[in-house]
């Protein structure tokens, strides 16, 4: 289905684990034989926990990369918007139906006096720039493959570096320069994302 191209999906670590996996060496020994980045078809998937995410956390997360698609285009580093057509489509109206089916899983909630507070939303289609479909994990859609390292480290230290920005910021704070303060602020923990 890829054309022949090399399609990154993660699996479960932490983001400190990733970041002590010899990842060069791993692409020394295949980038000979993988085509990545140059396939229109091939992405790079992050799945991350659902479990980390409540429902309020979880629409700031996908409002930034949805309301500010510029800059999503150019972390993603896909070379033509219409790739997203196709893996990732940006659907109008996708953040109100979220929101609305947010407000009344929230209430449902109260109602039965259910202490859970993670994300259970399982809404939309898989092929959205935010997949949150799938039961157990929230997946990022939206990265080109690469096989570069800092590229690869890249897309995931902005999935971290989003996670946490947006957990710490209130709705009216979800600014695109307040986010990239915020990963220029903490340019130890991505130092890839800072490079690129």
């Amino acid at each position: 289905s890829l054309s022949n191209g090399f399609e990154v999906v993660s699996h479960p670590m932490s983001f400190e684990a990733f970041h002590h996996l010899d990842w060069e060496d791993i692409f020394l020994q295949y980038r000979s034989d993988l085509k990545g980045f140059m396939p229109e078809s091939t992405g790079m998937h992050v799945h991350m926990s659902k479990n980390a995410f409540t429902d309020n956390h979880l629409l700031k997360f996908m409002s930034m990369i949805y309301e500010y698609k510029t800059f999503t285009h150019f972390i993603a580093q896909r070379q033509y918007t219409s790739a997203y057509n196709r893996w990732a489509k940006f659907k109008a109206g996708t953040l109100e139906r979220v929101k609305h089916d947010m407000v009344k899983d929230i209430k449902s909630r109260k109602r039965h006096k259910s202490g859970v507070y993670t994300s259970s939303m399982r809404w939309g289609e898989k092929y959205s720039p935010v997949n949150i479909s799938n039961r157990n994990t929230v997946e990022v859609r939206i990265f080109k493959a690469n096989l570069e390292e800092v590229s690869f480290r890249k897309n995931v230290e902005f999935c971290d570096a989003l996670y946490h920005f947006t957990f710490k910021t209130p709705h009216y704070g979800l600014k695109l320069n307040s986010l990239v303060e915020y990963m220029r602020s903490e340019s130890k923990r991505y130092p890839n994302l800072n490079q690129f």
